[in-house]
């Protein structure tokens, strides 16, 4: 998982799931790390897989992304959101994936669902 910690993408009830790379889509791996690489600054992992339990509990639709291990809920302390998410653009693992702003929550969610989805909730 090379810049991505093994258990950041986990999933946060403690199940186990997306703690192994076998859970996780390669493409979402190799995306988090161009996104690393070219915001030259920390990316925090607010969310990464969720097992269906976890994703019900905290109201996720019910074939969220990350339950196919597809998809991070990310944010850049050092960047502001809209410039955080302008960067998240340019990866191309993103570019023909899902990508939400929430500038309310300060989060992009970024995705590798294999076609283009983009969606935005401002403050």
């Amino acid at each position: 998982m090379d810049q991505v910690a093994k258990g950041e993408l986990a999933c946060r009830c403690g199940c186990g799931f997306g703690s192994s790379e076998k859970d996780l889509n390669p493409k979402l791996l190799l995306g988090l790390q161009k996104l690393h690489g070219i915001t030259i600054s920390p990316i925090v992992i607010l969310s990464g897989c969720r097992c269906a339990k976890h994703n019900r509990k905290i109201g996720g639709v019910p074939d969220s992304q990350h339950v196919w291990g597809t998809a991070a809920d990310v944010t850049c302390p050092e960047l502001g959101i809209v410039e955080f998410w302008s960067r998240a653009n340019q990866v191309p693992e993103f570019i023909e994936g899902g990508l939400g702003l929430y500038t309310k929550k300060q989060f992009v969610h970024v995705d590798v669902r294999g076609h283009r989805a983009r969606w935005t909730e401002m403050e």
